[in-house]
């Protein structure tokens, strides 16, 4: 897929989700699965999901746009609900996450590997803002930083509309991927149905890679 490359566009309308901008990009559907219990790291979690479905969400629409500084990805999936993040652990939220991979070893299946990470940008509902993740293989998930990533979002009869969005360059920071006009790389995507009980590594993600060319 291709992030368009639009100079002229500013922040604001490249993070409204309901903005024209998104309806004139070309979108790609994505076919999600859910993920193996056995990647599973927590006996706990293996033996309470135990003949339960995994991966609610079994697509996912994408595009992305940037205008030399700022990246940002439309993602748009249907939910039957809105499940926000109420802050005090009383309910599941809903959830997705942009990965992108930092060494060409490194394998979205997995959620990385030790010395072939991902770099996660995420997003939950009810929350304003997101955070970048270093993941480096089943059960790994550490926080690098929790100001750099913009999100938005809005559901509306069913169907969630969010956009996760960072600058391309940032400070020097092994931990997460640095971004420019032109280049190539991958992105997958996760998806988290928090009304279903989903989260940690219970979700819906591509199980693989697909190629992200940033126009240029």
């Amino acid at each position: 897929m291709q992030a368009v490359y639009h100079p002229d566009i500013d922040a604001q309308r490249m993070m409204s989700p309901g903005s024209d901008l998104w309806q004139s990009v070309k979108r790609q559907i994505l076919h999600l699965t859910g993920t193996p219990l056995e990647m599973q790291p927590s006996p706990f979690v293996q033996a309470n999901w135990k003949g339960k479905s995994t991966g609610m969400v079994g697509d996912v629409s994408i595009a992305a746009v940037h205008n030399g500084q700022l990246l940002a990805f439309h993602l748009s999936w249907l939910d039957a609900n809105s499940n926000p993040d109420h802050g005090d652990n009383s309910s599941f939220p809903d959830a997705a996450a942009i990965a992108l991979p930092l060494h060409e070893n490194s394998y979205l299946g997995t959620m990385g590997a030790p010395g072939a990470g991902i770099n996660a940008w995420y997003w939950r509902a009810g929350i304003e803002g997101g955070k970048q993740v270093l993941l480096e293989g089943p059960g790994s998930s550490n926080t690098i930083e929790q100001e750099q990533i913009s999100t938005a979002s809005v559901w509306v009869e069913g169907s969630w509309s969010v956009v996760i969005a960072r600058p391309m360059q940032v400070p020097d920071n092994s931990a997460v991927l640095q971004l420019a006009p032109g280049m190539n790389t991958a992105v997958g995507v996760a998806i988290w149905e928090g009304g279903r009980g989903e989260r940690g590594g219970i979700k819906a993600y591509s199980k693989d890679w697909i190629e992200l060319m940033l126009e240029g």
